[in-house]
């Protein structure tokens, strides 16, 4: 996984990936970005049938949604004739940069808002599974590009830089965008525990009450 043609041989195999039988409720959709569905366009491939082989280690966190999409790639790449490790681990645990470090694969996601230059920001500067795939070399360079961005004035033009950013994310082999999610976020006049669950975490210091 240390080279470029080799990550692009397995983003060529995980655009075939199915999109049926997803566990959980939620509505998927493939993507070619985190705010884009235009269809995604990769290098050649490349066999890796003479590499000598470790297996692969695939990393994710316990939704039903990511467990079947990390699932469904340790199959993909058996078929392949790649050997693949699949982890599961509860958030707290899987949100470290050393734990994530040691994966070849993160299967994650981000949840994108109303606001998309913070959520941008949020993706791309602070979440783990970025940092964690950054090496010594792509690191100062996506550092710099992303700060460049910012120095611009405009919004608008700093989201289409994001954007690119994402792309050259995709060009280098460091990210594959797969599916994109609808996120059923309800508000309640009422606490129930029931509404609440469809979230996911309860997380009680988070709930507001109405003032009346």
């Amino acid at each position: 996984m240390k080279l470029e043609k080799h990550r692009r041989y397995i983003q060529q195999l995980l655009q075939s990936l199915p999109m049926n039988g997803m566990r959980d409720t939620l509505m998927y959709r493939r993507a070619s970005g985190m705010t884009s569905l235009e269809p995604l366009k990769l290098g050649k491939e490349v066999d890796l049938s003479s590499v000598n082989q470790v297996p692969l280690e695939v990393l994710t966190y316990q939704l039903p949604g990511h467990i079947e999409a990390a699932e469904n790639i340790s199959e993909l790449l058996c078929q392949h004739g790649l050997d693949s490790n699949l982890t599961v681990l509860p958030f707290p645990e899987f949100d470290q940069v050393d734990r994530q470090s040691k994966a070849d694969i993160i299967v994650s996601g981000e949840v994108f808002g109303e606001h998309k230059e913070s959520s941008w920001l949020g993706w791309l500067l602070c979440t783990n599974t970025v940092t964690a795939s950054l090496n010594k070399h792509s690191k100062p360079w996506f550092e710099q590009k992303v700060f460049d961005n910012l120095a611009q004035s405009d919004e608008s033009k700093r989201v289409q830089g994001y954007q690119r950013i994402e792309r050259e994310l995709i060009r280098k082999a460091i990210y594959i965008p797969l599916f994109q999610c609808i996120q059923d976020m309800r508000i309640s006049h009422t606490v129930n525990a029931m509404d609440l669950l469809t979230n996911g975490w309860i997380d009680f210091n988070q709930v507001v009450f109405e003032s009346r």
